[in-house]
């Protein structure tokens, strides 16, 4: 019989569960990151599956995911591009971890797991792993910039704007800067006087201008604290 996504479930370790230093959100991703990984070995979904998933923007799962790899409980290959590809580190020592109800012999245990982790952390990937890391990166990284200088309108100092690019990717994700940048596209301010008041590529990756809100936000917070001050009245 074939599976069907209903029977489909997550399974997240005892010592992700039981990670303080990880938003409970964090945790519910790892479970899904596992699952999508179980067919290929990896996950290859993009943030904008995740924020449609969990109902978030993409710029705070690029977030969760940065937070989960940082820990070391993922490695990411391809982070700057559209094939990017989330491999799961190795979690068997931690796995298989009986649950106890006594809050002494879990912190002992838990102690013990983040010590263990912290040795595997070390050789979190296998030597083939390793050298597809070794292999993708730079491509990865030169894939993503040009994405990022095509889709971008200003088409000035290019060579700035790729040393910008590689120091701005580790902040974000290469689907949250694009989408960003057609949102930004469509501005009053950048469709003015024929582009003129669109910053240099360098500039705008620099200044983490991704970030900035858009005119309608503007409006719909200046419209929502309106409304919130008639309400006090």
């Amino acid at each position: 019989m074939e599976e069907n996504e209903s029977t489909y479930y997550a399974q997240i370790p005892i010592t992700v569960m039981y990670d303080g230093r990880l938003k409970p959100i964090e945790r519910l991703l790892y479970g899904t990151i596992a699952m999508l990984s179980k067919k290929s070995g990896y996950c290859y979904a993009n943030n904008g599956y995740f924020a449609e998933l969990y109902k978030c923007t993409k710029i705070a799962i690029s977030k969760y995911i940065k937070n989960l790899s940082f820990y070391g409980y993922i490695t990411i290959v391809n982070a700057n591009s559209y094939k990017r590809q989330i491999y799961l580190s190795n979690l068997k020592q931690m796995i298989n971890v009986p649950i106890t109800n006594d809050i002494g012999t879990l912190n002992k245990r838990y102690r013990n797991l983040k010590q263990t982790f912290k040795h595997n952390n070390n050789n979190k990937l296998d030597n083939n792993l390793n050298k597809v890391i070794d292999k993708n990166n730079a491509d990865a990284l030169n894939d993503g910039f040009e994405l990022f200088w095509s889709e971008y309108p200003k088409h000035k100092g290019k060579p700035v704007a790729e040393k910008a690019f590689n120091k701005a990717i580790k902040k974000i994700d290469i689907d949250t800067m694009l989408e960003a940048i057609r949102k930004q596209k469509q501005s009053a301010q950048w469709k003015k006087e024929n582009g003129q008041y669109i910053p240099y590529p360098a500039t705008w990756l620099n200044q983490e201008r991704w970030a900035d809100e858009d005119d309608k936000e503007k409006d719909d917070g200046v419209l929502e604290a309106l409304g919130d001050l008639i309400d006090d009245d």
